[in-house]
């Protein structure tokens, strides 16, 4: 390089817009082109090309380079490797196993976690037709009558989907829309939660209309209406896990889940049955679904306190600490219009 001459960043498009390419100067091999500055000789910058002079020539070349490859490299490389005197080929064969290897104990890293936190969701289910069976076999028809509609109904609370969008963002390392979608997606199901939890309130009335005995329909009514208290635990529990298992964040969930499992049994047979406590007869069905409730909640306050103090789970909010996770941050940042 002279005196004379300087380093711009020009994108491709407009060099060749501007110059044609059989006038453009060569490449420095570094992703830079050179040329002299603007106003100096040969007329450069021509008319309609913005040039932006760097203060040094090797300033962001590893940056620029990784761009341009990231640019112009396919989405899908090679399947065949191609063989060559250097072994080029052996070698792209051998990382393709150890990338395939590297999958699949990342895949069964993820799967035991997700496998424990459902086989303790069926626990949980297994305890509590294991506790109702033991009271009586009306309650057991009310309780299964009052899963198959809150259930059939609750899917409107569930927001599924925002553990894809978080795992767009987390592999984009844009946490920051990671939590503007776990707003957005509690706001949402805030609404929707109103008429689901109106809907659980005549479970009831549809049984009693589909044919079902006068009391068993009573007892899935009072099953459900206490269930309405679970809503607002659930579905926020709902969302937080999908939010920090689409982060790779495992541990939570599992604990949590176990915990539920565990307090479940311990309430219902202290609370249901009445064991182990002499002379306690335990409050039967009555207390079945109030067992499921606190547990939610529980369960709730486990992954809440991993959501607060977890390294992993601090959400780098816009102009906020990367650690400050207050009620103030999470409502900024809403429009209405």
């Amino acid at each position: 390089d002279t005196p004379t001459t300087a380093h711009y960043r020009i994108t491709w498009p407009a060099l060749v817009s501007a110059y044609g390419k059989k006038d453009l100067p060569e490449s420095s091999g570094r992703g830079l082109v050179s040329f002299p500055a603007c106003g100096r000789g040969s007329g450069w910058p021509r008319e309609g090309l913005v040039c932006v002079a760097t203060s040094a020539p090797k300033m962001d070349d590893d940056r620029e380079t990784q761009k341009i490859h990231h640019e112009t490299s396919p989405l899908v490389g090679d399947v065949v490797p191609k063989k060559g005197a250097d072994g080029a080929g052996e070698a792209d064969s051998q990382d393709r196993e150890a990338t395939f290897k590297d999958d699949v104990l990342d895949t069964l890293h993820l799967a035991g976690p997700i496998f424990v936190s459902r086989v303790s969701w069926v626990g949980m289910k297994s305890t509590d037709t294991a506790l109702l069976g033991h009271t009586s076999g009306d309650a057991l028809s009310a309780a299964a009558l009052s899963d198959l509609y809150t259930m059939c109904t609750a899917v409107l609370i569930q927001g599924r989907v925002l553990g894809i969008l978080v795992g767009q963002t987390s592999g984009a390392d844009n946490r920051h829309l990671a939590v503007v979608y776990l707003r957005i997606s509690v706001a949402v199901l805030s609404a929707l939660a109103v008429p689901v939890a109106i809907s659980w309130a005549y479970t009831e009335d549809v049984w009693t209309w589909m044919g079902q005995p006068g009391d068993v329909a009573g007892m899935a009514g009072y099953y459900s209406r206490v269930f309405i208290l679970a809503i607002p635990a659930q579905m926020i529990y709902s969302q937080l896990s999908q939010y920090l298992t689409a982060q790779r964040v495992m541990r939570p969930e599992v604990v949590t889940s176990s915990a539920g499992l565990a307090a479940n049994l311990v309430l219902g047979l202290v609370l249901v049955l009445g064991w182990p406590i002499p002379g306690f007869a335990g409050l039967g069905f009555a207390a079945c679904p109030i067992v499921t409730v606190v547990v939610v909640y529980i369960q709730l306050c486990i992954l809440g306190y991993y959501f607060v103090k977890t390294e992993h789970a601090k959400p780098p909010i816009e102009g906020t600490l990367a650690n400050d996770n207050t009620l103030s941050h999470w409502t900024s940042g809403f429009t209405w219009t």
